[in-house]
């Protein structure tokens, strides 16, 4: 019998498709997490563990002495030493379809919520308890016609790309990787180096994975080089962006403002951005509905069960490790 630990809670509906042979191990549901003492304790004789919202140092890894999977709880999986993992045989999943349409939506809600300037009137509504209309509000802009450029064009960034194009807004996009030319087509769109993506767009939304290289890519030189009617939008990973910089950026008009659903410092938030009325934010809710939740679980643990029986799952992020 292979053990699969996952790391909270988990409801009956995200259990579905268990194969045989397997047992599936997590806290109750009145007391849904471990403590970091008897998650090391049951990681120890498990087979495969899902993380939810929990970190997978290579010290975890290595009290896993029978591990052959590890499964995360999204698809960004920074928190996981990935490359440790796949160096011991070890397979790492993610949950790259589940996620996709939610984080889109997130990202052209906070498009939307920035652009249009609805925190702040929802703010003011219920501050003035009246509606106060100004006839020409500088402050706000609309969508239709606008570029929106995309940095990151995996699976998210085309989501948000046909979205987006559905609203009358033009695309371009910036990866380490051109897109196919059908694609392209598609979506009527091409690659830009990125400092002519910054320089062009209108919208700029970060669509990539958080790496060491990328730490901090939108620092104060990247938003000096957008233009001051230009909006910025992370639901990526929160280092991405210097935040400090960014609230600079925001305070003196060096760009419009900004839609945020990821923060540098997780659960901090800078406190200077909370006196900015020209910023949306959201607490990292990209996938927070129940179906979501419930098919990114599905999905991972998915991966996890091929790893255990020999396959070579789709989600696996470690391929350069992983055994062939």
């Amino acid at each position: 019998m292979k053990k699969v630990l996952i790391t909270q809670w988990l409801p009956d509906s995200a259990k579905e498709g268990v194969p045989d042979g397997v047992e599936l191990v997590h806290p109750p549901r009145e007391n849904p997490e471990y403590t970091a003492e008897t998650l090391r304790d049951a990681i120890a004789d498990a087979d495969g563990v899902l993380t939810i919202l929990t970190r997978m140092p290579r010290e975890l890894i290595d009290i896993g002495k029978k591990l052959q999977a590890i499964g995360n709880f999204g698809v960004g999986f920074d928190n996981i030493d990935y490359k440790y993992a796949g160096s011991k045989g070890i397979c790492v999943v993610n949950t790259p379809n589940s996620v996709m349409h939610p984080t889109a939506e997130i990202t052209i809600g906070l498009i939307i919520a920035a652009v249009r300037g609805l925190v702040r009137y929802d703010r003011e509504l219920r501050t003035r308890k009246r509606v106060s209309m100004t006839t020409f509000p500088v402050e706000d802009s609309s969508l239709y016609g606008k570029t929106l450029g995309l940095v990151g064009f995996g699976r998210i960034g085309k989501t948000v790309a046909r979205k987006a194009k559905g609203m009358g807004m033009r695309i371009i996009y910036h990866d380490v990787i051109r897109a196919d030319e059908t694609v392209e087509r598609e979506l009527e769109t091409s690659l830009h180096d990125f400092d002519a993506l910054l320089r062009t767009a209108d919208i700029i939304s970060m669509h990539c994975p958080y790496t060491t290289k990328n730490h901090h890519l939108m620092n104060e030189h990247a938003f000096s080089l957008m233009k001051p009617t230009a909006y910025f939008v992370n639901t990526a990973r929160g280092p991405i962006h210097d935040e400090k910089a960014l609230a600079a950026a925001l305070r003196s008009g060096r760009i419009k403002g900004a839609g945020l659903d990821v923060f540098e410092d997780e659960p901090e938030i800078l406190p200077e951005l909370f006196e900015l009325d020209n910023v949306a934010m959201v607490p990292h809710i990209g996938t927070s509905a129940y179906d979501v939740r419930v098919a990114m679980c599905v999905e991972s643990l998915g991966g996890i069960y091929s790893c255990l029986h020999g396959g070579r799952p789709a989600n696996v992020v470690n391929l350069d490790f992983f055994p062939k």
